[in-house]
């Protein structure tokens, strides 16, 4: 399973609200209608955020009475689709570490597949030790990994995936298995033919105690094709009065004393539901030392391109030939990377910069890079 600890610490900093979200997907996981919840919103809604919440309380990180569902193992696997990264779009990869979540999670599952003796797959045991050996170590767990030797997504979703879900739920008819997957429209990118969104297809033959959460942009009809019409969308779903980004706003200003109310309720009405804009403006007005006068008078940015342009000429505006120089070798590179993307040290080698020069100026746009602090 891709580690995406990193992610889900990132997208769920100053989380606040949400609640009648996570009221929805509780009601519809104790006993709603339809195998599928879609979850959507417009770029920057808080739809990953919302997805690596759930995956908090799916590890008992953060806990709430009101729901039944949404606790502690409430997911049986999740899987963040990201943009640029192949190792969480392909569906080959998706279909290992699907299989290899929920043999780790259910004994049953993995018998069933070990019993298929298929020369396709590569069972890998690693068993984890607690204590010294030598006085006498005690054996905590083994888990397994599944590598696909052979074979198309497709059949091999089929065969290492669904049969061994059809024997779990012979044996325990009462398990209830969910799978949240987020971003699924990115996962269209790898491939139109064959992607993550494509295996969706085959999900009507799974049994029925097997459902799925999933998050996608608005109005992509490829995705309502295959996945059906949205559950909940956030922004036109949105409960009348609630204004849950000026609580987020509200809540990082909330050193600033009484007149940080009416900044924040500015930003919430510039950022017109987009929660990515509120954080961008926010961090910029905290790093800039953080006088509320700037929020209460200052022309904020129209959306997030005018933040993006505003960000490029603060920067460039003493040495304009700096964008030439410095930052298109590097930003370009970044756009184009594929899989994990590229380390500082491989960007350097590339472009043939001044490590310092490199590293001030990815440290300067790591607010706006995936994987930069």
């Amino acid at each position: 399973m891709p580690d995406f600890s990193q992610l889900i610490e990132e997208r769920t900093r100053q989380f606040t609200g949400r609640e009648w979200v996570f009221r929805a997907v509780d009601r519809w996981l104790d006993g709603g209608s339809g195998r599928m919840f879609l979850l959507t919103g417009g770029p920057g809604t808080g739809k990953t955020a919302i997805a690596a919440r759930m995956a908090q309380m799916h590890a008992g990180a953060v806990e709430s009475k009101e729901f039944s569902r949404l606790r502690k193992d409430c997911l049986a696997y999740f899987h963040f689709c990201q943009a640029g990264s192949d190792a969480t779009l392909a569906p080959l990869r998706f279909v290992e570490a699907l299989a290899g979540g929920l043999a780790n999670r259910y004994p049953d599952y993995r018998r069933a597949l070990e019993q298929q003796g298929s020369q396709q797959i590569a069972i890998t045991s690693t068993v984890t030790v607690a204590g010294n050996v030598a006085a006498g170590a005690e054996v905590a767990g083994a888990r397994i990994k599944i590598d696909i030797l052979s074979g198309d997504a497709r059949p091999m979703f089929d065969q290492i995936v669904r049969r061994p879900l059809e024997s779990l739920t012979h044996s325990q008819p009462g398990t209830s298995i969910v799978i949240l997957i987020d971003s699924l429209d990115e996962a269209l990118s790898f491939n139109p033919e064959s992607n993550i969104a494509q295996l969706l297809r085959l999900v009507e033959d799974f049994p029925p105690q097997v459902r799925f959460i999933l998050t996608s942009r608005s109005n992509n009809q490829r995705v309502i094709d295959l996945a059906g019409n949205p559950a909940l969308d956030l922004i036109a779903d949105s409960p009348p009065g609630l204004d849950e980004l000026k609580q987020y706003a509200g809540a990082r200003l909330s050193g600033f004393g009484a007149a940080a109310a009416a900044a924040a309720e500015r930003i919430a009405s510039r950022s017109r539901g987009n929660f990515l804009y509120a954080y961008h403006v926010l961090n910029q007005f905290l790093k800039r030392g953080g006088h509320l006068e700037e929020l209460d008078s200052a022309a904020l940015p129209e959306g997030l391109e005018d933040i993006y342009r505003a960000f490029l000429e603060r920067e460039l505006a003493a040495t304009p030939t700096r964008w030439a120089d410095v930052y298109r070798p590097l930003l370009g590179l970044i756009a184009v990377a594929r899989g994990d993307g590229l380390t500082e040290a491989q960007l350097i080698e590339i472009t043939g910069l001044a490590e310092d020069t490199a590293h001030d100026v990815l440290t300067t746009c790591g607010e706006y890079l995936a994987g930069g602090d």
